[in-house]
């Protein structure tokens, strides 16, 4: 039998990396377990970067804590962006740095926490209540990309605190989530005249036969029960979006659907909700979706829970 060709070998090895993309893990491509195998970072190319799956060229296979190594990931060498899973370089062509955006590293944007500064699977949340944005904070998303097997589940990996909800798959403590469950107010219908910025959706919308699907591109696969929506990832100058698979019943930010489809996904409106940046809503987990509806715990200084709206409202004085 004729032995692979080198160009062959690469393209074989690239498909069983895709294949283990981003189980439970921070990162999306992994190069090794006990050892780094840098070649599996070498195989990475521009051809890869199709279907939302943007891809870490010439990167360096590194350590992620004692979640493996993976290729681009926070504390890598790079001079360009470009070399980073997500995240960002710190260098330049003229003076290398490193890739940003693991575990505890800022996120802070312009605009408050930014999903798009974190490396791989994490996402950005504040970390305690008057604490700052942090990638893997409380209350981050620690959703699943990819390939998926029952066993990837929860991915705990994703999160500081090590812990990953199973039921609104956000980065909290166990602790924490019990204290919330039972402070779970019940569900409540908003009055006609708020519809336009309702938080729970409509009950005749609310069943799995009514919930709409988006198709995934070829060569992808979601568990059954879930939903593709776009995620913002920046790259560079650019803001590109690539395809996530959520929970709509349980993700506090793609809550009874999509939240964000400014990527496309063929010109249809939001549906969910980002229970996360509801008005008033405290930082750090102080939110969550439980069966397709965004349950609040605690509001911010200087807003009152209104119990008959399920909000959080500015405090009168008067």
């Amino acid at each position: 039998m004729t032995a692979p060709t080198p160009n062959l070998r690469s393209l074989l090895a690239l498909a069983s990396l895709l294949v283990a993309i981003a189980t439970a893990q921070p990162g999306r491509f992994p190069c090794g377990v006990a050892v780094p195998n840098q070649r599996t970072c070498d195989a990475l190319s521009h051809p890869t970067a199709r279907r939302g799956l943007l891809v870490p060229i010439d990167s360096e296979c590194v350590a992620a804590g004692q979640s493996g190594y993976f290729c681009g990931w926070a504390g890598a060498r790079c001079t360009s962006d470009l070399q980073c899973d997500f995240g960002y370089c710190s260098g330049t062509d003229d003076e290398p740095g490193q890739c940003i955006g693991g575990l505890g590293d800022s996120c802070e944007g312009p605009g408050g926490p930014d999903d798009s500064l974190c490396a791989g699977n994490l996402g950005c949340q504040v970390e305690g209540p008057v604490g700052k944005a942090v990638c893997g904070g409380q209350g981050a998303d620690c959703s699943f990309h990819g390939f998926y097997k029952p066993s990837t589940k929860p991915n705990n990996h994703a999160c500081l605190s090590g812990f990953c909800n199973p039921r609104s798959l956000s980065c909290s403590t166990k602790g924490l989530d019990s204290a919330q469950e039972l402070k779970a107010p019940p569900p409540v219908q908003l009055p006609p005249p708020r519809q336009q910025q309702r938080f729970y959706p409509d009950p005749e919308n609310e069943g799995p036969a009514r919930r709409r699907r988006v198709a995934l591109p070829a060569g992808a696969t979601c568990p059954q029960g879930f939903s593709v929506c776009p995620v913002a990832r920046r790259r560079g100058e650019q803001e590109k979006h690539y395809l996530t698979c959520f929970d709509t019943t349980s993700s506090a930010t793609q809550c009874g659907g999509c939240s964000n489809v400014e990527g496309g996904l063929r010109g249809k409106a939001a549906e969910g909700t980002d229970c996360t940046t509801l008005p008033g809503v405290a930082n750090g987990g102080s939110a969550a979706c439980i069966e397709s509806k965004c349950r609040i715990f605690s509001c911010a200084p200087g807003y009152d829970f209104e119990q008959e709206q399920g909000a959080c409202v500015l405090q009168r004085y008067w």
